[in-house]
């Protein structure tokens, strides 16, 4: 065990806690993720316009999540619960994932979608998407954004990115590839069952 972390010194801490020993830290997609990410440029305030530059909290979830490489070579870590403070940058990381995820993980047909107790609380993390997508011209050119249904697509993977309300579960049929959630204690039992 001692050889395998002296060997990997650039797995950060958080992956190093919850790593199998089966698995293997892919320090190439781990940066692919944050390079996509660093691409987008930011929507509000004092930021708008600039680069987003992964916070540190933020740079050690997405190299943990995206870089730990399980024995199947798929991701170790399906399911992320991300608990902090507001305004600390949670939405605007939701945003940006749900775009990767979309566009960069090269999964065909994939459904994005994000989820809250009502449909305004998860247009949240939409607006914020379809800002950054609108802003930075290789992804203007990609995807099509529908306001008017609170969805981004992705023509070349028959891919898309939707907002759901709590009401979500009468939705049958879909097959999120992410399910982004924002107050999941405020979601009914039945929104959560998805």
């Amino acid at each position: 065990m001692t050889k395998r972390k002296s060997e990997q010194s650039n797995i950060p801490a958080l992956a190093q806690k919850f790593m199998l020993p089966t698995s293997r830290y892919d320090e190439q997609k781990a940066s692919y993720v944050e390079a996509f990410i660093a691409a987008l440029k930011h929507t509000k305030a004092e930021w708008k316009g600039q680069s987003f530059v992964l916070l540190p909290w933020q740079a050690d979830i997405i190299r943990t999540v995206f870089g730990v490489i399980g024995a199947d070579g798929y991701r170790q870590f399906r399911t992320c619960y991300v608990e902090i403070g507001k305004k600390n940058g949670k939405t605007m990381l939701a945003a940006a994932l749900a775009l990767y995820l979309l566009i960069a993980d090269k999964e065909f047909g994939a459904e994005i979608y994000s989820c809250a107790a009502d449909r305004q609380q998860a247009s949240l993390i939409y607006r914020e998407a379809a800002e950054m997508a609108k802003n930075c011209p290789a992804l203007a050119k990609r995807v099509k954004v529908l306001d008017s249904q609170k969805r981004i697509s992705y023509k070349e993977t028959n891919s898309f990115y939707q907002v759901l309300s709590s009401e979500g579960y009468s939705k049958h049929g879909i097959n999120p590839h992410p399910f982004c959630m924002t107050k999941p204690t405020l979601l009914t039992a039945k929104c959560s069952a998805l």
